[in-house]
């Protein structure tokens, strides 16, 4: 270990250069720790942006956006395992325009809203609940190991709930709730999510159209 002690001047010149040393990794481990730090802020800066993006204003509810790699990831576990049901339920609130035009947007979104409280309150913990577009008055279910038949217990209840509550109270007047829903449950057919969003809001839209018939002949 030639060197150790070289002298200048009086000085251990060896020590001088292994304290810079030391002093100069110190630097670089905080410049380091200062940038991991910065990245990971940002990371969650992004993650909550998403996440907002992703997020319903009026309702606190997810988009269909928000929920999709969760329904991915469902769908990839239905194909690999027998015993493992997906279904989806599809709603569209009925008759949602003539109330914004007669009360105003207000008391549609304060509808909305209310509607949206009724069906949290109608599924499991488990199931995935979201909006399926901000500003819209259509939302979807999708319930993990549950086949057409638990799919079909849902919308019963839902409906059940709706009847409970009634109605909505605007201006002194009494509005009716209701909504249109249809069911699917995935087949080793299905390819992706929106394959089997499409079935249920196909299913979804006859029930409407059957509706507007008997309201035709009554």
């Amino acid at each position: 270990m030639e060197g150790k002690n070289v002298q200048y001047n009086g000085i251990n010149m060896f020590s001088r250069v292994h304290s810079s040393r030391e002093l100069e990794e110190a630097r670089l481990k905080e410049i380091l720790v200062y940038y991991i730090e910065e990245a990971e802020s940002l990371g969650r800066e992004l993650a909550l942006e998403r996440e907002k993006c992703h997020t319903d204003p009026l309702t606190g509810l997810p988009t269909l956006e928000g929920i999709l790699e969760e329904v991915k990831n469902y769908l990839s576990l239905f194909k690999r395992e027998n015993n493992f049901n997906l279904s989806v339920v599809f709603i569209d609130m009925d008759g949602l325009k003539p109330i914004n035009d007669r009360f105003g947007h207000d008391v549609g979104d304060d509808l909305i809203d209310f509607f949206a409280q009724t069906l949290v309150k109608s599924v499991r913990a488990e199931d995935l609940l979201c909006r399926r577009t901000m500003g819209g008055d259509e939302f979807i279910v999708v319930l993990p190991n549950q086949d057409i038949s638990g799919a079909t217990g849902v919308v019963q209840k839902i409906k059940k709930s709706l009847q409970e509550e009634k109605v909505y109270e605007a201006f002194g007047e009494k509005i009716p709730i209701s909504a249109s829903f249809g069911t699917a449950s995935a087949t080793p057919k299905t390819k992706n999510p929106f394959g089997l969003l499409r079935e249920a809001e196909k299913r979804m839209y006859k029930e409407k159209e059957k509706k507007i018939v008997i309201d035709r002949y009554q």
